[in-house]
């Protein structure tokens, strides 16, 4: 007869595994009612051995104020860091950078979510 523990195990270490190697997600933010989201950017780059890679992205400067920025890493084998490199939230323009763990590829998404400056006032 099996034990509930052997039963379990199973289900356990699959988890375990999916929560190891799970991408990260990065999100700052201030919502507001009617936020949309005004820019979404792939950031996608095969391995390179011998390099780290880095990836610079703008968006704006636009007549939309940041209230929302979200990052969702979709490779922990591949990704290393992300940074906000000016603008970000409350602002109406945002610069990003991206970087690779060494030898290795990029796969972000990012979501920016704000208002039109045209609705408000």
């Amino acid at each position: 007869m099996s034990s509930p523990v052997y039963l379990l195990l199973p289900l356990l270490l699959l988890l375990a595994a999916i929560l190891e190697s799970g991408a990260y997600r990065y999100e700052e933010c201030q919502r507001q009612p009617g936020d949309e989201i005004i820019w979404e950017y792939d950031v996608r780059r095969p391995y390179r051995l011998g390099a780290y890679q880095e990836v610079e992205a703008e968006y704006g400067p636009t007549r939309a104020i940041i209230t929302c920025i979200v990052i969702n890493s979709l490779s922990d084998e591949d990704n290393d860091s992300v940074w906000i490199m000016a603008g970000g939230l409350g602002q109406n323009f945002l610069k990003l950078k991206f970087r690779s763990k060494y030898s290795r590829g990029l796969r972000y998404k990012v979501f920016v979510y704000g208002q039109s400056m045209l609705r408000q006032g």
